[in-house]
């Protein structure tokens, strides 16, 4: 009862913080200055010009990018409610409700556009952000059982609150305030958010490893599933101001980098941490997830390598031609798209070779024999060695205890 009425409370202060906050958010993304807080979502005078060239207006932006705020925290609400109506009692899951009330309602800058136009709601905001954050990293700590594994993780449990506790009384220790809007002043706590939730990652690791049942271990890979597509997300998103200024865009290429960067963030990024979370308690066999995980593995590293390999051929095609003719023009930019579309089918196979021998060594070598008896059962005639073939296959690929083949007599 203690935890529910908790609960009940603490969403509900939550919520009201964030729907009081929205048309102080709402008006925040229309400053246009030369001394905008551009952390927070506001515009310099060159964005604003920008945003009229691409055929927006200042309020257009801010009423897209407020009801994208509004989307992003609607999974976390509805996730956090289905667990805590149907599982309530277990204090794991518990934790893991609430935290995702508190990281809906905080994980874009929504509340903190209140505190600015109101200051005397700083302290609860700071608080419940805290409190957030403090969820977030001992729930990797203690999911799926509840209990602290490996053993050490109780003491890092309490450095991470005894910093917490530390960033309430110096803000300038504190995370910041939200994850869509970040500036490079923001690097170093945000780096060092991401190294203890690499703490937690490791946790589960070894939890999955060492510890964790079948039903556990499935419940991990959707976890870590989410984290991968949510990290990838935040890398995208963290690389879009590097790759505007190596390739010297203009302001309206900047402004198109920003907005789409910032929808995929709110629509993907955030919103699919919590339904992997939900997957795994309520319904953990739901899909396949291993195919989910091999696949966005492969495509992760494909498009990062394809990514790498562009720019670099486009920067050493670039400087070959200028050398050569004075000019490089669109040649190197034509030349390196044909290239990797050359070379994007080739390089899928062989990253999916070397994740599966990786990670997927099992069903690796389970597919490998089965191409490979394919390849015999073709050209094999005699009925005896066929059928020795179909159990060493059986044997290798699904390891059963014992095997036994019957074959129907013919009837003539």
């Amino acid at each position: 009862m203690i935890l529910r009425i908790t609960w009940l409370v603490v969403t509900t202060i939550s919520l009201a913080l964030f729907v009081m906050a929205l048309p102080a958010r709402h008006a925040q993304l229309q400053v246009v200055s030369p001394q905008a807080n551009t952390r927070v979502g506001e515009l310099l005078p060159q964005e604003a010009e920008a945003l009229f060239d691409l055929g927006f207006s200042p309020q257009v932006y801010a009423s897209y990018f407020t009801t994208l705020e509004i989307l992003s925290a609607i999974p976390f609400l509805l996730v956090a409610s289905a667990l805590f109506w149907r599982k309530a009692d277990d204090w794991v899951v518990f934790l893991i409700s609430l935290t995702g009330v508190l990281t809906g309602t905080l994980a874009v800058p929504v509340v903190q556009a209140l505190v600015s136009s109101q200051p005397v709601w700083g302290t609860p905001a700071l608080l419940l952000r805290n409190a957030a954050v403090l969820g977030l990293i001992i729930q990797f700590f203690v999911f799926p059982d509840g209990r602290f594994i490996p053993s050490w993780t109780r003491w890092a449990a309490f450095l991470w609150v005894t910093y917490l506790l530390l960033a309430t009384l110096i803000p300038a220790f504190a995370p910041p305030e939200g994850l869509t809007v970040l500036q490079p002043q923001d690097y170093p706590v945000v780096i060092w958010f991401f190294l203890w939730m690499g703490l937690g990652v490791y946790a589960q690791v070894y939890r999955y490893r060492s510890v964790s049942t079948a039903t556990q271990r499935q419940q991990t890979k959707y976890v870590v599933w989410g984290l991968v597509v949510s990290f990838l997300v935040a890398y995208l998103t963290f690389s879009a101001n590097s790759l505007q200024m190596m390739l010297n865009l203009s302001p309206v290429a900047v402004m198109q980098l920003k907005i789409t960067f910032l929808t995929v963030t709110l629509l993907v990024g955030l919103p699919v941490l919590p339904i992997s979370v939900a997957l795994s308690i309520l319904r953990y066999r739901l899909w396949d997830i291993d195919v989910i995980i091999r696949r966005t593995l492969v495509y992760t590293v494909l498009t990062t390598t394809l990514v790498v390999f562009y720019l670099g051929l486009v920067i050493v095609l670039e400087s070959a031609l200028r050398l050569l003719v004075g000019s490089s023009g669109q040649v190197a930019t034509v030349i390196s798209t044909l290239t990797i579309a050359a070379l994007f089918t080739p390089l899928r196979r062989r990253v999916q070779d070397l994740i599966d021998r990786r990670f997927y060594r099992s069903n690796y070598n389970a597919e490998q024999a089965l191409a490979g008896f394919a390849a015999a059962a073709r050209d094999e005639t005699d009925l005896e060695a066929l059928t020795a073939q179909v159990v060493s296959i059986v044997q290798d690929t699904m390891q059963p205890e014992q095997v036994t083949l019957w074959l129907k007599e013919s009837n003539r």
